[in-house]
Order: structure tokens, then C-alpha cells, then sequence
């Protein structure tokens, strides 16, 4: 698959971002983070539509390579931070197909992510969930088929599954990146209830955040001149088996653990020397397994 052109007339305008309220503008720094990384000379994941989306998009994406350290805390980690989580759920969804290879991927909170058309393996099915301004602007780059699809709707919306029905025994594998910790606690757990509802037997891969960090404002929404809190964190993500008793967790990959060299040397060690402390401040990607 190619990048649909939004500009296939040179005297097109941009795709402009304007209608986006406060929090899902935050969907641009992962953006411009991918977009950086596939153009390294050794990138972790090849994207080539973030690229694409970068050149098109009316923002002003220089402000993320000029943010001051005092507001990012460290621009090095913060690209490693979405460099490595991308390529976690990228082996997450890879794995899920190789098991099986028609499977239906739901993408919750997708924002601009390409993960369909840079992973897909002709015959595996996809839906993508956001609301409706970011799907407006998801339009402009990317057209569905027989087995994509984009849906408009808040994750948190209780209905927000209905049309969402696995065919012929599919196997469900559902993502939530960069999602999560912008909602309160009570919130994730009802969402992960419906989950259960909705989707038993399936397989859910989500980003947490720790718990040292959770009622914080994120560096990357600082960026965005934003004060909106990060409400959750976990320390322990073996607690949320405890939410029910059909979730079961099989394994927790820390961001820092992954290509120590690209993070800043304060992070390498400090969790070295106090590894107990990377489940409070760090970031992870956690795989639960729905009964």
C-alpha cells in the first residue's frame, strides 16, 4: 500500500489540524517522532506514511525539534520513548498473525498511526477508533477497503463496539497506544470491562504508564503550550488481573529495557542502579490475555 496523496493537485491547500480540540493535538507529536525515526540511518520501523503526513500537515512541527529541555524533560527520550513503543506493538500485532493470520485488529485511540498499511499481511482484517475530528483528518491519507475500516467514536462511548463483530471465529487483537493514561482510573477499568464483554477470547496490548507519573502533565503535551493531566499510572500491572477474573496478564515490556543505548545517560543509570523505581517513572507495554 502507498500513502493516499491528499495533494495530488499542486495547488491543493495542506491538511490543516485546526478543528482539532486540546488533546488529540497531541496525536502530532507521535507523528513527527515516527516520521523522525524512519528517516535515521538505522530506524527501529520503516514509516514512510508519517513522513508522507508530515510534509502535508499545516502545523508548525519545528516546534518539537526547538522544545526546551525544561519542557520535554529530554528530547532524546522522548523520541525513544515512541520509537520504542512503536516497534513494541508493531511485534505485538506481527506475533498475533503470525498465530493468526485473518485475525481482526481493533486500534483504539489510533490518532494518525499507519500500523495497517505498514504491517499488513493481505488477508488479516482492521478497524481504527478515534473521534470523529482525528478520522475527518485520517480521511485525507488513508482510504479503507474490504478489510480496513475507520470508525468515529470515543473509546469510553459504551456503544462504541457494537459494529464491531469478529466474522467466522476470528480472533481478536485489540491496541491502545499513547491512549490510556489520559483517562481516570475508573474510566480504564469500565473500558476494560466492556472489553470483556465484547471481545472474550481475544488478546489486548496497551501502553501503561507509571505510577510516579500519573496526575502529571506529559512532556509531550507541554510541548503543545497544554496543561491537560495524565490522570493514570500503574506501578504494579499485575494488580489489574484483579479488575477481573478473566484478564490474565502474560507479559510487561518496559520501554527503557529496549535499545539501552539510544536513551540519555542520567535514565541508564538511574534504572540500572534502582530497577525497582522503572515500573513508577517509565513506560511500558503490556499484553493481557482475555478469557
Amino acid at each position: 500500500h502507498k500513502p493516499h496523496n491528499a495533494n495530488e493537485d499542486p495547488m491543493a491547500k495542506p491538511v490543516s489540524v485546526k478543528k482539532l480540540p486540546g488533546l488529540p493535538r497531541t496525536l502530532l507529536v507521535p507523528v513527527y517522532a515516527r516520521a523522525q525515526e524512519a528517516q535515521m540511518n538505522q530506524p527501529l520501523f520503516d514509516d514512510p506514511y508519517s513522513v508522507d503526513m508530515l510534509e502535508k500537515i499545516d502545523f508548525d512541527f519545528s516546534i518539537f525539534a526547538n522544545m526546551p529541555e525544561s519542557i520535554t524533560g529530554n528530547r532524546r527520550d522522548l523520541q525513544a520513548g515512541i520509537a520504542v513503543r512503536t516497534e513494541l506493538l508493531d511485534k505485538g500485532v506481527q506475533a498475533f498473525l503470525e498465530n493468526d493470520p485473518q485475525g481482526l485488529v481493533v486500534n483504539m485511540g489510533c490518532g494518525l498511526d499507519a500500523r495497517f498499511f505498514r504491517l499488513d499481511n493481505g488477508s488479516m482484517t482492521w478497524v481504527d477508533v478515534d473521534l470523529a475530528e482525528v478520522i475527518d483528518i485520517r480521511h485525507q491519507f488513508f482510504e479503507e477497503n474490504d478489510r480496513y475500516r475507520m470508525l468515529a467514536a470515543s473509546i469510553l462511548d459504551r456503544g462504541c463496539f457494537e459494529g464491531i463483530v469478529p466474522q467466522n471465529g476470528q480472533k481478536v487483537l485489540l491496541i491502545a497506544e499513547g491512549t490510556l493514561m489520559y483517562f481516570p482510573e475508573e474510566e480504564v477499568k469500565t473500558l476494560f470491562r466492556d472489553l470483556v464483554a465484547k471481545f472474550p477470547q481475544s488478546v489486548f496490548l496497551f501502553e501503561v504508564m507509571g505510577s510516579a507519573l500519573g496526575g502529571k502533565v506529559h512532556p509531550s503535551v507541554k510541548c503543545l503550550g497544554q496543561d491537560t493531566i495524565c490522570p493514570w499510572g500503574i506501578g504494579d500491572c499485575q494488580a489489574m488481573e484483579d479488575w477481573s477474573d478473566k484478564l490474565t496478564l502474560t507479559r510487561a515490556d518496559s520501554f527503557v529495557d529496549q535499545h539501552r543505548s539510544r536513551w540519555t545517560w542520567p535514565l541508564r543509570i538511574l534504572t540500572r542502579l534502582f530497577p525497582q523505581n522503572k515500573p513508577k517513572f517509565g513506560h511500558a507495554i503490556v499484553q493481557m490475555e482475555i478469557s
